[in-house]
């Protein structure tokens, strides 16, 4: 998971993402903080490798945890693909962006948006990273959730390309 809340105390809680932490905190100060998973709100761990992307972590086994029973595990690619094109979304709406967030839970239809854009005006864009093979009646009920049961667009993303319906 690339995003955690950072807890303190005498303050609300943060959700705070790996890409910004990354670019603006040293690692010590990050392994130095309180996290916890916005989902369950057990307690994580930040993972900071040499290697791999950096990512947040349950400290004990997340078997309740939304994030594990509603999503799929990602490879690093994955986390590539979805912070790319978060940051693509972003990008891509510029001046009209008021956030983007990571990992975005639907409890209603139980999915976890890789990464949601919501404009000043309202509207939230979201956006589903997609390497491994899916079929088309999968992608079909996946759209169709986010597009009648949710008032949100979504976009999909593959490699490079980014798509969008609604």
């Amino acid at each position: 998971m690339i995003s955690a809340l950072l807890v303190r105390e005498g303050q609300e809680p943060k959700v705070l993402d790996m890409p910004y932490l990354r670019a603006r905190r040293a690692r010590a100060e990050i392994t130095a903080q309180q996290w916890q998973c916005k989902f369950c709100g057990k307690a994580m761990s930040p993972r900071m490798g040499a290697i791999r992307a950096w990512y947040f972590a349950h400290r004990s086994e997340p078997s309740e945890c939304p994030f594990e029973t509603e999503s799929e595990r990602e490879s690093p690619q994955h986390q590539a693909l979805k912070r790319a094109a978060g940051e693509a979304l972003k990008h891509h709406f510029g001046d009209q962006v008021d956030s983007l967030e990571y990992e975005v839970r639907f409890p209603n239809i139980r999915r976890i948006a890789d990464a949601v854009v919501t404009l000043k005006d309202g509207l939230r864009v979201a956006v589903e990273a997609q390497l491994s093979p899916l079929t088309l009646p999968r992608l079909q009920e996946r759209t169709h959730a986010y597009l009648i049961r949710i008032p949100i667009n979504l976009c999909r993303a593959a490699t490079s390309e980014i798509r969008c319906v609604g």
